[in-house]
């Protein structure tokens, strides 16, 4: 049996992939408790309840979170939702895939067929980063979640937009250009990106 029947089918790449640690947060009411030092979000902790507002850390590129406080401990997307719902790995995995509609993977078999030539046509990375902008009032700066990602399409006239299924975009929209520094920044990260399907 391979891990995704074990796991009920859901595709646990696939949701780290299209799930932003913000969007996590956000929905826990928690991203409006951190601000933005440098590339990171800062501010007190939502596992333990503190009240330091320098003690839990989050990185947005990476979508990895530490507290230095009372927790001592940290993770990514799936450690997060376990410790503040208390429950497995797993179980977290899938309430992450109920609130933002992610079904079952229905691409196991032809999935390496389907990235081998969608590299070919539309190459590895995307070309574009897609940010919502967030207006955070007057006299704070706005805040940018990333969100999802642009791959140029086959016949060179248009963008494959790849956005996480159920995900609710209100407010300004920006693509930016993925550069040589986002590639090192995904690099570092255990999963790959995927380019859409190709219509």
């Amino acid at each position: 049996m391979n891990t995704e029947q074990q796991h009920g089918a859901l595709d646990f790449e696939h949701i780290k992939r299209v799930v932003p640690l913000t969007l996590v947060l956000e929905r826990y009411d928690a991203l409006a408790n951190l601000r933005r030092v440098g590339a990171q979000l800062v501010g007190a902790c939502p596992l333990h309840k503190g009240t330091n507002k320098r003690q839990f850390v989050v990185n947005p590129a990476t979508n990895e979170w530490k507290c230095f406080g009372d927790c001592q401990r940290g993770g990514a997307l799936f450690e997060f939702v376990a410790a503040m719902e208390n429950v497995s790995i797993v179980e977290a995995a899938r309430l992450i895939a109920g609130w933002y509609a992610i079904g079952p993977s229905t691409r196991v078999t032809n999935h390496r067929k389907e990235q081998r030539r969608t590299k070919m046509s539309t190459g590895d990375r995307p070309s574009h980063k897609i940010f919502v902008i967030e207006d955070r009032g007057e006299g704070k700066d706005p805040f940018w979640h990333r969100v999802g990602s642009a791959w140029p399409h086959g016949d060179g006239k248009g963008l494959n937009i790849h956005l996480p299924p159920g995900l609710s975009v209100s407010g300004k929209v920006s693509l930016r250009e993925y550069d040589d520094e986002d590639a090192a920044e995904d690099a570092k990260k255990p999963q790959k990106k995927e380019p859409p399907k190709r219509k």
